[in-house]
């Protein structure tokens, strides 16, 4: 079923959804400034931490070359990675129209969090 919210409704979860952002920004801060501080000794660190890591190195030993196709395939799932990672970014999104207007857009920034709720884009 789809929640019908109001502009106050909306505006509501926005904010909650922003003060969670915010809190879970201020617990990643301080690792993701040891990682770039200590780098791959942080890294290790925080994935037997949290991940149960066992191993001597997160490094992952690079033997021969890829075929053309698997590397293909690599670059292609790398890019769409990016890609996907760079629309989760908090911020105003805007679109052109065809007689040159800038209307904001409003995109969500985790679309996973929140299927129930979506203004019309």
């Amino acid at each position: 079923m789809i929640k019908i919210v109001d502009r106050s409704g909306a505006r509501a979860m926005t904010e909650q959804r922003a003060r969670t952002l915010s809190h879970a920004e201020d617990e990643v801060a301080p690792i993701l400034a040891d990682v770039r501080e200590r780098g791959d000794a942080a890294l290790l660190e925080y994935a037997r931490k949290f991940d149960k890591f066992e191993g001597a190195s997160v490094r992952i030993p690079v033997q021969g070359a890829l075929e053309p196709k698997m590397r293909d395939a690599a670059t292609t799932a790398a890019a769409n990675i990016r890609e996907y990672a760079r629309a989760q970014l908090p911020g105003e999104y805007f679109s052109k129209t065809e007689d040159g207007r800038r209307p904001i857009r409003w995109a969500h920034t985790f679309p996973q969090a929140c299927t129930r709720c979506r203004p019309p884009c």
